[in-house]
């Protein structure tokens, strides 16, 4: 297959959404395309670069249509336990890595070429990075992928997924992939021990790279680290090191100013979830004032970045913030700015020359002129996934017409996900959830 493409008079952004070549050589964007590069007819399409998922979970990829849980969750402790501790523990290397194979390809669907995981499975910690880095890359997409270390399920689960994590980050660093990265990764304060803490302190200065938790989600991750730290969850975090401008924190919805002023401090990302949010009952971030390096994710529910900017768009007017459309466009910036440092690639995320070639082409069912200066609100009201008719990542298509490349078989994949999800469904059906 051709290494050289022209997309052919689409509608290109950063340019006025002028008709325009867009020519993509060896993985990158070029001034020019040698004479045998592929002909892509991009007329009356709007040309984009790809959207960047800032924090998701593949491993919930197989959850819709799971079993009801046992009794109804009456809090955010309760739809942990009975809901999504049950899920992960029912997880094997194969379903997860099903899970993220199908997980992954839905994102494709939807537009993005990169996204940030972050991964459980307690029964089947060793290897799961393996198994979650198998299914990103059968879908062709950039992965930075993590595993949530935590204390919950005792000191042998701790120190394994520490384990996990010291060696995928090794092996990255062996043998690296220009498609995935690694950080090190929590499940949030509230089941972290100080020492578990303090290792996955070590951990990032050993690697050189981030920490991805959540953090203050719900009330209980601040109510437990005081009672049982004296401190809340961001101080724990920044007594071991764990505060970097390269981590990540999830969520924040329950963040003091001053919490937000210390992680604005030292630089570190958040991802500001809305559809989890309002589906998990766990209260409104306003994500205008969670500081600089906000990025958009959907919290494992689908990679929808339409949908979810939409979301956090119409949640912000229902709560009388008054950040216009234009700050969904920086939420979603933020991602490709943080996604770019991870691969040390300042301009992914652009359409500049010499920048990696990820890029998406949609369908324009605009009714009024797109331009750069409207984009954002075009974004929210007049566009969707379902648009999305290309995604190139790294110069290599994925998606051509709406069909998967000739070297992805989605039947065969979707034929398995289902199979596996009967799998994943029986064994959580035994899983009794954790006490309360």
């Amino acid at each position: 297959m051709s290494t050289a493409y022209t997309l052919r008079g689409g509608r290109v952004a950063g340019a006025d959404f002028a008709e325009r070549d867009l020519h993509l050589v060896d993985g990158r964007i070029a001034d020019h395309a040698p004479a045998d590069a592929q002909i892509i007819d991009a007329r009356g399409c709007l040309v984009l670069p790809g959207l960047v998922l800032g924090h998701t979970h593949l491993y919930s990829a197989l959850s819709c249509g799971m079993p009801a849980p046992p009794e109804a969750p009456r809090d955010f402790p309760d739809i942990l336990r009975l809901v999504w501790w049950r899920l992960d523990r029912a997880l094997d290397l194969e379903l997860t890595e099903v899970s993220a194979a199908v997980g992954a390809w839905l994102a494709v669907r939807c537009g993005v070429t990169t996204l940030i995981d972050h991964h459980a499975s307690p029964a089947a910690i060793t290897g799961s990075l393996d198994a979650v880095a198998r299914g990103v890359e059968a879908a062709g997409l950039r992965g930075v992928l993590c595993y949530e270390i935590t204390d919950r399920n005792g000191p042998e689960g701790a120190a394994e997924g520490l384990a996990e994590t010291d060696r995928f980050l090794a092996a990255l660093a062996a043998a690296p992939d220009t498609r995935l990265r690694g950080m090190v990764g929590g499940h949030a304060p509230f089941t972290l021990s100080d020492a578990t803490l303090r290792a996955c302190g070590h951990l990032c200065e050993k690697h050189g790279v981030g920490f991805h938790v959540h953090v203050s989600e719900d009330p209980t991750d601040d109510r437990r680290a005081r009672a049982e730290h004296g401190r809340g969850p961001v101080a724990r975090l920044e007594a071991h090191g764990l505060l970097r401008p390269d981590s990540l924190i999830g969520h924040g919805v329950h963040l003091t100013p001053f919490e937000r002023a210390r992680l604005a401090a030292h630089g570190a990302f958040v991802a500001h979830n809305a559809r989890s949010n309002q589906n998990n009952h766990v209260g409104y971030a306003d994500p205008a004032t969670q500081g600089p390096n906000v990025v958009l994710g959907t919290d494992g529910i689908g990679a929808d970045l339409f949908a979810e900017g939409q979301a956090a768009f119409y949640a912000g007017r229902a709560h009388d913030r008054h950040f216009d459309a234009a700050f969904v466009q920086t939420l979603l910036n933020n991602g490709r700015r943080f996604a770019g440092a991870r691969f040390g690639e300042p301009a992914l995320g652009t359409l500049s020359v010499g920048a990696p070639a990820d890029v998406i082409v949609l369908d324009d069912r605009s009714p009024t002129p797109v331009t750069d200066g409207n984009w954002p609100w075009q974004f929210v009201f007049t566009q969707s996934a379902s648009a999305v008719r290309d995604v190139f990542v790294a110069g290599r298509p994925r998606l051509l017409g709406r069909a998967p490349a000739p070297d992805f078989d989605e039947a065969a994949l979707l034929a398995r996900a289902r199979d596996a999800a009967r799998r994943l469904f029986a064994r959580m059906a035994e899983i009794a959830p954790d006490a309360r």
